[in-house]
């Protein structure tokens, strides 16, 4: 009888720590495979944003050479890839998590700032297309500043083994405490 309790007990621990283990690695997988896709998407986005900044620069020394530039209207776009990736965004960690919210808002802020530009420029003297072209570059050259190292972060938890057990940190260090 003793035996056979223990052997029930034996059962639902083991059936109990396997399932722990399962959805570990589950939320573990996860977090790779969102990290791997954001820094796909980020690396684009740090190339692409260097290439906006040298027609930026190139835009206005045409402005204060007096040239008018057709800005073409810009539709605001949408990161489908973040926007569905957000809900899980907390798997990265909480560092992690709170770079890529940085560096998607900078991106947003830039691309909010350019439609504005395109729709209303001539309604604008010169040094306010200037202004906002500037504005526009400083949100992307921030997006690129802290997206370039969370880009390697993200790299290297997407290459990363998996270890049991994954211990939580009970005392936590972010930049905020520093």
């Amino acid at each position: 009888m003793v035996a056979a309790f223990i052997a029930l007990i034996a059962t639902i621990a083991g059936a109990f720590l396997g399932s722990l283990i399962a959805e570990d690695y589950r939320r573990f997988r996860t977090s790779q495979g969102i990290a791997s896709a954001l820094s796909g998407e980020l690396s684009g986005y740090v190339e692409g944003g260097k290439v906006i900044r040298g027609h930026f620069a190139h835009m206005k020394t045409l402005i204060r050479d007096g040239k008018t530039i057709p800005f073409q209207p810009f539709d605001l776009p949408k990161d489908v890839l973040y926007e569905g990736l957000a809900k899980d965004i907390g798997l990265l960690g909480t560092d992690m998590a709170k770079d890529v919210a940085y560096v998607y808002q900078r991106l947003y802020g830039f691309r909010v700032g350019y439609v504005l530009l395109t729709r209303t420029y001539k309604d604008w003297v010169p040094e306010q297309v200037i202004a906002m072209l500037d504005s526009c570059e400083g949100a992307i050259k921030a997006a690129q500043d802290r997206g370039e190292p969370l880009i390697t972060k993200l790299d290297a938890l997407a290459a990363k083994e998996y270890e049991w057990p994954r211990m939580p940190k009970l005392a936590r260090r972010t930049t905020d405490n520093e």
